[in-house]
């Protein structure tokens, strides 16, 4: 039997209200509950609008039905994260193999330095590039603020002859207490040398009094990467500074080797192709 939300909402409530659900009934079928079911075509495909969303209907459920349906996912889940261990096992030993036989470097070397340091930069791009995301959403919103106070000749200039002009060398941002913590950022905006170094913070305040709590925020979500930043390169060069050779780094985490590998395959072929 298909139910709307509401008469749902309204059937529960009147049992509720006439307590005509005791504790164990609860647990059992008479207690109503709500499922999705979503709407198919005659060859069983989810129908779609034109904005790709999914056409779906709330049906009543009972409360064994809910149970049944939960468990079908866990198990569904169980299993997907075996046969995700299992392809991740498999990769693990086809690395260690491909490390015996590999032609760019000999597992029994020693690792350099640049490319313990390079790894631990592999490992870490991620939280880099957080980080450098929301540097770039800091400058272009301080860019957006302070443009429109310059003088448009200057403007211009910098437009037509950008080598003759000078660029601003940038200024320390300190963001407010109620939203950004008083933390400090060295902000680059990339707009015209105009403004008197030490004077930018006063004229955004002054100006854009009720505009900066969204850069504000942005400067502590930076802070925060940064520091993550900092955290993971110091816990993976404290497990590596044990590694001597390419060997023990694929004994340690074949995936760490097949990562180096890779982006030093990657300089190679560039290399290669800047080759005439």
């Amino acid at each position: 039997m298909i139910r709307d939300a509401e008469t749902i909402r309204k059937i529960q409530e009147r049992e509720m209200m006439e307590g005509s659900l005791t504790p164990e009934e609860t647990m059992a079928d008479k207690a109503w509950g709500t499922q999705i079911a979503f709407d198919k075509d005659e060859n069983g495909n989810v129908i779609k609008d034109e904005k790709g969303k999914s056409h779906f209907r709330l049906i009543a459920a009972t409360h064994s039905q809910l149970v049944e349906k939960m468990a079908r996912r866990n198990k569904a889940g169980v299993e997907a994260n075996r046969l995700k261990a299992r392809e991740r096992e498999i990769r693990r030993i086809e690395i260690q193999r491909e490390a015996i036989n590999s032609k760019l470097i000999d597992i029994n070397d020693a690792i350099p330095v640049e490319h313990i340091r390079l790894l631990i930069k592999l490992l870490t791009q991620d939280q880099a590039d957080a980080m450098q995301k929301n540097a770039d959403y800091i400058n272009v919103r301080l860019k957006r603020l302070l443009c429109p106070l310059i003088p448009r000749s200057l403007k211009r200039s910098m437009i037509l002859y950008p080598k003759s002009v000078v660029k601003h060398p940038g200024f320390i941002y300190q963001a407010s207490k109620e939203y950004g913590q008083g933390r400090i950022f060295s902000a680059t905006p990339d707009i015209v040398y105009y403004f008197e170094q030490g004077t930018e913070m006063k004229i955004l305040r002054d100006t854009y009094t009720n505009q900066l709590f969204s850069i504000d925020k942005a400067v502590v979500q930076y802070c925060l990467n940064k520091e993550r930043l900092s955290e993971r390169e110091i816990r993976y060069a404290i497990q590596l500074k044990t590694l001597k050779t390419y060997f023990t780094l694929v004994k340690k985490n074949p995936v760490w080797y097949d990562i180096l590998v890779q982006e030093l395959i990657r300089r190679r072929n560039e290399a290669n192709k800047c080759t005439p």
